[in-house]
């Protein structure tokens, strides 16, 4: 008799402990996914970005003042050294801005970042402007043809979602605002979109 209601105590105990672990866990879930939700999309795309999944962006050409919390290296040359992995970061994004149409690279350089990119399915590549779009599919770096662009794209780029390679038409527009902070927020867009795609 005493057995079975040490038995019956210790499965209450038990029970409640299982409840009470519960309700802390769905607790936090809750709390998670609510500050997710009252995020704007360019918070979310921060966090993503900042924290989530580290990610540096290599600045070729203008400087572009991305928020504070965004690595970036303003680089002036491309080389394959500035691509080398640390475990501070899980992704990197190469920007050569051109939107002044005034950046030229040299054949070895757009060699380099094609071997870059063919080789690492965690660095992608943006390209702001449009003086370059036949030297970037030539090279290969992105597949198609002048078909492809729509008037008013001024990007083209490659971003891998997972092991895909997804070559990117008009990420930034004219229609697009112009002012930097479009120009950052459509790149943090794409760049935490195929990193989230990729890790679903």
């Amino acid at each position: 008799m005493k057995k079975k209601i040490i038995i019956k105590i210790v499965l209450i105990i038990l029970l409640v402990f299982i409840l009470v672990i519960g309700f802390f866990l769905v607790r936090e879930y809750v709390a998670r996914n609510s500050d997710k939700d009252s995020m704007t999309t360019v918070e979310n795309d921060i966090e993503i970005l900042s924290k989530e999944y580290p990610t540096l962006m290599h600045i070729y050409g203008e400087e572009l003042k991305f928020d504070d919390s965004i690595s970036t290296n303003n680089i002036s040359q491309i080389t394959s050294d500035i691509f080398r992995r640390t475990d501070d970061y899980d992704y990197q994004l190469l920007i050569i801005n051109d939107l002044s149409g005034k950046n030229v690279l040299s054949d070895d350089e757009w060699m380099i970042i094609k071997e870059v990119l063919m080789s690492n399915n965690d660095i992608n590549f943006l390209y702001l402007g449009n003086k370059q779009f036949d030297k970037i599919i030539e090279v290969g770096i992105v597949e198609g043809d002048r078909t492809m662009f729509q008037d008013g794209d001024l990007s083209l780029g490659l971003f891998y979602e997972g092991e895909t390679a997804i070559s990117v038409y008009g990420t930034y527009t004219s229609t697009l605002g112009k002012s930097q902070k479009d120009v950052c927020e459509a790149i943090m867009r794409e760049q935490a979109y195929s990193i989230k795609i990729g890790n679903e």
